[in-house]
């Protein structure tokens, strides 16, 4: 069963931060070596832009598909029908990983096109072969969703927690060799395939993971009865439309940098990267360690009390998340410059970024929040409202770069990044506090 005792709870805060920790730490470590080694040149920006939609999306959907899956599994293990329901649920995980992958590799230079507009010939057809070649790595990563989903919901979080480890640990190895024992000869194809790599040592874990702890997700069993089965798919359609609505922003984002200039593109995805190595380290823990537990106070209808250390362990991620973007806003220029001014970062590469860094900070805490906000409105099943969210902050988003891009150039990204993860926070906060007080 799921979470057994205060000692798990206890193990598992102390151990998934320092994994979820110790993989923002090796992300932003592969950050520094990539800008050693590549700069703001094109050939980063085309790894940039081909890796984004599957990294976003596997990363999106892990999210999604365990946060309504979890709920699910839990339910059937007080039936005892828990076998049948993870059975079902690979099902419907292979049947939905083959289609996207296959969907993604066939769209590739649609992709392109829509993606970077700015780019064009050569550039162009090589962004098409290396958006193909990236969706294997969301293949891989694919086949773990219910593995993860089955493992969290017993109690096993170090494979999921593990993945950022994983992901930029084959990039850090790899280039740390590069600068022992080779002349940095790394071109664009090391880039993507690296990537699948880490897809396939993902996959591999969790294989390992559900052996050591016996779990079989591809033990054949019947199939759940269909209007649980309907239920279930509502559930992960759902929260996986509102995720991926979640994530275009990010993509108009580059799409507007790729008309600006050679070079931005990369400058906005390593600020991107500041941000994301503390808000995902604060924002996963809580959806890894607090959530399942949220679950089973709120399956078990439990007081206002009971909940009480959950919200307020909430307002203390919230509170460091806040002051932590402050602080990096501030000293963004100082802070650029210390990570990656080394390499083929040059100076005007430092300029860019921090000026996208300044602003974007400042919206950090409230990301963490909404992806919190995010989880508990899965638990409550307001799929709709969530959609409807996730519409309502691409359209802010449209507007906010056609009206600051042209007020504040590259820094309006950042203005803008900060503005809508504002606006979209007090939507979700707002269907929150209505729920909860109703």
């Amino acid at each position: 069963m799921l979470i057994k005792n205060n000692k798990t709870l206890g193990l598992n805060t102390l151990i998934i931060p320092l994994l979820i920790g110790g993989g923002m730490a090796v992300a932003l470590l592969r950050e520094i070596l990539i800008a050693h080694f590549y700069g703001t040149s094109v050939e980063v920006e085309i790894f940039r832009v081909a890796y984004a939609l599957p990294n976003f999306i596997s990363f999106s959907v892990a999210t999604a598909f365990t946060s309504a899956a979890v709920p699910i599994i839990i339910r059937s293990q007080a039936k005892e029908q828990d076998q049948d329901t993870i059975f079902s649920l690979n099902i419907l995980v292979i049947v939905f990983v083959i289609f996207i992958t296959s969907l993604g590799i066939l769209s590739g230079s649609q992709q392109a096109k829509i993606f970077a507009p700015g780019f064009s010939g050569s550039d162009l057809q090589q962004l098409t072969y290396h958006i193909k070649a990236s969706w294997l790595m969301f293949f891989f990563i694919g086949l773990t969703f219910t593995m993860r989903s089955s493992l969290q919901a017993n109690g096993v979080i170090w494979p999921g927690a593990s993945n950022n480890i994983i992901k930029a640990g084959v990039y850090v190895l790899v280039f740390a060799l590069g600068l022992l024992f080779t002349n940095n000869n790394f071109n664009l194809t090391w880039l993507t395939s690296l990537a699948v790599a880490s897809g396939l040592i993902i996959l591999l874990v969790h294989f390992i993971a559900c052996y050591i702890h016996n779990i079989n997700v591809w033990k054949i069993k019947k199939i759940i009865p269909k209007p649980i089965l309907f239920g279930m798919v509502i559930a992960l359609s759902s929260t996986f439309i509102f995720q991926i609505l979640n994530i275009i922003p990010v993509f108009l984002d580059r799409r507007y940098a790729s008309q600006i200039a050679q070079g931005v593109i990369a400058s906005l995805d390593y600020s991107y990267a500041i941000i994301i190595a503390i808000g995902s380290l604060l924002g996963a823990s809580f959806n890894m360690v607090v959530l399942p537990k949220m679950v089973t106070l709120f399956e078990t209808k439990a007081s206002w009390l009971q909940f009480k250390k959950i919200v307020m362990a909430a307002i203390a991620i919230i509170s460091i998340t806040i002051i932590s973007g402050i602080v990096i806003g501030y000293f963004s220029e100082p802070v650029v410059r210390t990570l990656f001014m080394r390499g083929a970062f040059s100076e005007q590469s430092v300029y860019l970024t921090s000026d996208i860094l300044s602003w974007q900070a400042l919206g950090m805490g409230f990301m963490v929040a909404s992806t919190m906000a995010t989880q508990i409105l899965v638990i409550f099943k307001m799929f709709r409202q969530l959609i409807i969210v996730g519409l309502s902050k691409i359209a802010f988003k449209i507007l906010s770069l056609m009206l600051l891009i042209p007020m504040y150039n590259v820094k309006g990204f950042g203005v803008s990044f900060f503005l809508v993860e504002g606006i979209t926070f007090l939507l979700l906060a707002i269907l929150v506090f209505r729920k909860i007080k109703g």
